[in-house]
Order: structure tokens, then sequence, then C-alpha cells
């Protein structure tokens, strides 16, 4: 018996599509590929047992690029992704060709699938990423004055009431 699919798949653009490079001559001779589309960032690797780990564009908080020496000799670099992503916070891109490229590309994608899915992130340390309508972390008012977070004491002297001295 054959499976039946009765909803369209969403079409997906591929942007950009490489393999991990071996050092030292940065020839893609691995089991690892990269595929980076308008929607999401997977990573395919394995060879008897394969694996895919795909990440949504609009989960990414940060970006970073190294290049090591012998990465620079060979024209290749890491690219590291953050992500507020329980399965997997951190995707390493290694030994990519033209990496300020691949994390420039990355960075105009994350914000165009942000502004797609209507994503903002909090700059709060903690924080997580929330829709344009979602109430701020805690609950409560802000420090400028009413009840601190979960409805807590006050700001202290300086805003109003707050807990007592010595306590």
């Amino acid at each position: 018996m054959s499976s039946k699919f009765y909803t369209q798949p969403v079409k997906e653009v591929p942007l950009w599509e490489d393999r991990r490079r071996k050092l030292p001559f940065g020839l893609p001779w691995s089991f690892t590929k990269y595929i980076l589309t308008d929607m999401r960032l997977k990573v395919n690797n394995g060879f008897l047992k394969r694996r895919e780990e795909t990440l949504q564009l609009y989960r990414i908080t940060d970006i970073t690029l190294t290049r090591t020496l012998g990465e620079r000799f060979c024209g290749t670099g890491t690219v590291t992704v953050i992500a507020n992503d329980a399965s997997s916070p951190k995707t390493v891109l290694r030994h990519v060709k033209h990496p300020t490229k691949v994390r420039d590309l990355l960075l105009q994608s994350v914000e165009a699938a942000r502004k797609a899915a209507g994503v903002t992130t909090s700059e709060i340390v903690g924080g997580g990423m929330r829709g344009p309508a979602a109430p701020p972390p805690g609950g409560g008012q802000s420090a400028a004055g009413g009840p601190g977070p979960a409805g807590g004491p006050g700001p202290g002297p300086a805003g109003g009431p707050g807990p007592a001295p010595g306590k």
C-alpha cells in the first residue's frame, strides 16, 4: 500500500549548497552537505547512516565566521550559527568555500525569513523569539513603575516602594 499526501508541499528556493571540505587542500571529500534555502538551513551527513538537521532561518540569533591560518590558505572558513532551537542550538558549517559570502547570504536570508514570519527577537538575556503581539517575559510591567517581573515588588526607593531595608 502506498502513502498518500493531500497537501501541497511548500516550495523552497535553494540559495546555496556546498560540501564540507577537507584540509589541507580544501577539497570536498566528505559526506557532509550544507543546503541553504529561503526558509531553512539543512545539514546532511553520514554515509551508511544518513542524518539531516533542519533549522528554520527565523530562529537564528547569531552568526560567527572564523578562519584559521589553514582555512585562509585553502580559501575556506567555518561559519557558526546560534539559534533559539532546542534540538540544535549551535550548528557549525565547517570548512566551506567563500565563507564571507555564505555568512552574508545567511544574514540576508535570516532577516527576510523573520520579516516573512512576522517574528522579532528579544534583546534581553535569556529572552527568546516572540511574535509582534506577545507579552513581555515575566508578564510584569516595566521598571519605570508598578510591579516588577511576575508581580513582585517594584524597583525600590527610586521608583516607589520596594523591599524593606535589611531584608
